[in-house]
Formats: C-alpha cells, sequence, structure tokens
C-alpha cells in the first residue's frame, strides 16, 4: 500500500517549523500507523521547503522476527532540500528524478542498510541537491543523476521500471548482488546510457530489448546470471560498443552474422553458454578485437582462419568445445596474443610451425586433443612463454 500526504504551511507553518525532523516523522507516524511508503512535502509561498519520503516496515519486520532476524530500519530519510536561511529550490525543478530515486529504492531489500544514509537529518539542510551525495548517486555540472552505481551493496529485490525517470542517466552498475528478478524493459528507454552492468546476479527472463537507442553505449556486462533465449542479434545495431561480455551458461542458439557491425568492438565474450554451430568467420573482420572469450561452449568444425587478421588480438579462448580439423596456421600471424587456450577439443594433426612467430605468447594450452607429431622447435625460443600445455611430446 502507498500513501502520500502533502502538507502546506500556511497559518500553523511557525508551528511546523519549530518542530524537529523526528518530531515531525513521529507525529505523522503515530497518526497514520501501519503505512508503508508515503512522500512528505512541505510547502511556503508555492517554494519547496522539505521533501522527505518516511517508509514504514513494521508489518515485515514483525515478520522476520518471527524468522529470527532482524528488520530493516523503520524510518529512513532520503530527501531534504533547503531550509529557512539556505537557498531554497522551486517546487517541481528536480522531483521526478528524486522521486524515481525514492521509487528504485522501494523496491529494493537493502539488509545491509548501505542505503540508509541517517547522515541527511543533519546534513541535508545544508545542501539542496543532496541527492546526489545518497550512497551510490553521481550527478552531473546540472544536479542531474548521471551515475548510479549500487555495486558490492548486498542487494536483491527488484529493479523499479522508474529507472527510465533518470533521463540523463549515462553509467548504471549494480553488479556483485543478489539480485534474482528480471531486468525492467524500462531500461530500453535510457537514451544517454554509455555503460551497463549487471554481472554477478541471478537475473533471470529474457535480455532488455531496443537498447540500441542509446547510440553511445559502450559497455554491456551481463556476465554470472541466469538469462535465458538467444543472443540479442539487435546489438549488432549498438555499433559503439566496445566491451560486450555475455559470459555465463544462460544464452543458446548461433552468434547472430549482425555482430559483424561492432567494428569498435575490443572485448567480445560469450564463453561458458550454450551456444552451437560453428563460429561465423565474419568475427575476423572486426579487426578491432583485443580479447575474445568464446570457450565453454558447444561450437563445432573449423577455428575459422580468418582469426589470423585480427593484429591487434592478446587473448584468445576458445577451450572446451568441439572444433575439429587442424590448428590454423594463420593463427601464427597474431604476434600480439599472450594467451591463447585451445585445450579439451578435438583438433587433430600437428602444431603449425607459424606459431613460433607468436612473439608476445606468455600462455599457450594445447591440451586433451588429438594432436600428433612433436612440437615444433621454435617454442623454446619464444622468450616470453611461461606456460605451454600439449600431450604431444
Amino acid at each position: 500500500m502507498a500513501m502520500k500526504w502533502w502538507t502546506r504551511a500556511h497559518k500553523r507553518d511557525d508551528e511546523v517549523m519549530r518542530l524537529t525532523m523526528e518530531q515531525k516523522v513521529e507525529r505523522w507516524r503515530r497518526k497514520w500507523g501501519e503505512v508503508y511508503t508515503f512522500i512528505l512535502r512541505v510547502e511556503h509561498r508555492s517554494e519547496v521547503l522539505l521533501l522527505v519520503s518516511v517508509t514504514d516496515l513494521s508489518d515485515s519486520r514483525s515478520k522476520e522476527r518471527r524468522r529470527g532476524n532482524e528488520g530493516s530500519s523503520v524510518l529512513t530519510l532520503l530527501f531534504l532540500c533547503s531550509y529557512n536561511g539556505f537557498s531554497r529550490i522551486h517546487a517541481g525543478s528536480l522531483n521526478d528524478e528524486v522521486l524515481a530515486l525514492l521509487s528504485i529504492k522501494s523496491g529494493l531489500i537493502d539488509t545491509s542498510n548501505y542505503l540508509k544514509n541517517r547522515e541527511l537529518l543533519v546534513e541535508g539542510w545544508k545542501n539542496k541537491f543532496v541527492h546526489c551525495n545518497w550512497t551510490g548517486v553521481f550527478c552531473n555540472s546540472n544536479c542531474e543523476v548521471e551515475k548510479l552505481d549500487l555495486s558490492h551493496k548486498n542487494l536483491t529485490g527488484d529493479i523499479s521500471n522508474d529507472i527510465e525517470r533518470l533521463s540523463s542517466l549515462a553509467f548504471f552498475n549494480i553488479s556483485h548482488n543478489e539480485f534474482s528478478s528480471s531486468l525492467p524493459k524500462s531500461i530500453s528507454n535510457l537514451k544517454f546510457l554509455r555503460q551497463l552492468d549487471v554481472s554477478i546476479n541471478y537475473f533471470n527472463g529474457g535480455f532488455p530489448t531496443d537498447l540500441e537507442r542509446a547510440v553511445g553505449l559502450t559497455l554491456i556486462v551481463t556476465y554470472n546470471n541466469c538469462f535465458s533465449g538467444s543472443l540479442p542479434g539487435y546489438l549488432g545495431n549498438v555499433t559503439s560498443l566496445e566491451i560486450l561480455d555475455l559470459r555465463g551458461r544462460y544464452f543458446e542458439g548461433t552468434i547472430p552474422s549482425s555482430y559483424k557491425n561492432l567494428q569498435k568492438l575490443k572485448f567480445l565474450g560469450l564463453s561458458g553458454n550454450n551456444l552451437t554451430g560453428r563460429i561465423p568467420t565474419m568475427i575476423g573482420q572486426i579487426s578491432s578485437l583485443e580479447s575474445i572469450f568464446l570457450g565453454y561452449n558447444r561450437f563445432e568444425g573449423e577455428i575459422p582462419r580468418e582469426f589470423g587478421d585480427l593484429t591487434n588480438l592478446r587473448y584468445l579462448d576458445l577451450a572446451t568445445g568441439s572444433f575439429s580439423v587442424h590448428i590454423p596456421a594463420e593463427l601464427g600471424r597474431l604476434q600480439e596474443v599472450q594467451t591463447m587456450l585451445l585445450y579439451n577439443n578435438r583438433l587433430e594433426g600437428e602444431i603449425p610451425p607459424e606459431i613460433t612467430n607468436m612473439t608476445s605468447l606468455i600462455s599457450l594450452d594445447l591440451s586433451r586433443n588429438r594432436l600428433s607429431g612433436e612440437i615444433p622447435l621454435g617454442i623454446s625460443e619464444l622468450k616470453n612463454l611461461e606456460v605451454l600445455e600439449s600431450d604431444v611430446y
């Protein structure tokens, strides 16, 4: 249940203003009893003096006590505007973003009280844009929310669809938490989004659609979640992407051909999924690639020879799949590669001598294949090589 309570200070404004913040909250709490959430707003001569969100979780607390756990705090102060001698802001100037933040917080379960911000009871009077000082909230020069970083907070619950009301949001990070819901579809309406990191959670369901509306999006990281369905083909239209990390045992099907459009991509992480078929040769046309993680899938067929054209590549992971035939000699052109993992496949034949041209190699793992012949002598001359794993002796 949600209730809004609007109070205007007219004849009694002197009486109201003399009360401390705690006295006001306690007065309204006694009056309304078991109220889950309400917004209190005090105005004086059409100017906002006070905007507070009070959350009464007494019902949920009683349930938690029956389970032997301590509940969340009864009262949470989330926003204070200026007061008396301090500058005042006019009604409506930032209300939409403030209310969006309140809505987002109301959907979160914050068992560690990271988002409590009790210090605002005192310090809030000194800063009319105090919401920019809330935990995880960062504003731009116009005091609009530009970054929301709630990572590593042990949070659960749901992400409110009101996230779309943070219209200037460019960086959204909720990684390393315990979310097990689905991501809100409204994330797709964040036109200025540049980085989205939801990794190390338990998000499920389908991945949000239409993120191509964010024309400046450079980073998407969903590593280690529980999404389902096919790889989002529309991401091939997000041509500004530099990092695409979709690792984590949930997506299935094949790699969309549209990914060839990602000509700024530096990191491609698709390992640990249920992807099948052949790796498209067009991946070898993304010349900006520096890291490829395609291991731990069910790819089959040959390793694309076109990978030899990726002259900026430094990390190549094709481990634990069903690749067959031989190791392409073209991989020897990858002189910047430091790590190459081809272990646990069905590769046959000899190790191509061109591998000895990979002068930057630090780690090379060719073990658990069906390779034959001898290790090329030139490998011993690779001065940077520290790890060599192979079943060929």
